[in-house]
């Protein structure tokens, strides 16, 4: 079952830091649906927030490649909700 996942990365502040973490998303196809960006109070730190929706799985494994990244402190995942797919009424077209 899909749910949007809430991915809160802190990071050394690092020219390459971004365009790492935009390339693993990109090899797992994945697309953020929001992205920020901050530098935090102290210069050489930022955190990168992003939510993408997929299933457990697959936020299990980005997690496991993002903790990879060398400019990482600290990750934290959080599951905002789970994506709710409607089925077509099947009352409505058997009355048909």
């Amino acid at each position: 079952m899909e749910s949007t996942h809430l991915f809160e990365l802190k990071l050394w502040n690092a020219p390459s830091v971004l365009s790492r973490v935009s390339l693993i998303l990109s090899r797992r196809r994945i697309t953020p649906e929001q992205l920020q960006f901050k530098v935090s109070a102290d210069p050489e730190h930022c955190t990168l927030e992003f939510a993408v929706t997929c299933d457990r799985r697959t936020a299990e494994r980005l997690n496991a490649q993002l903790a990879r990244v060398v400019e990482l402190i600290e990750i934290t995942v959080r599951n905002i909700a789970p994506v709710l797919h409607t089925a077509p009424d099947s009352d409505a077209s058997a009355a048909a």
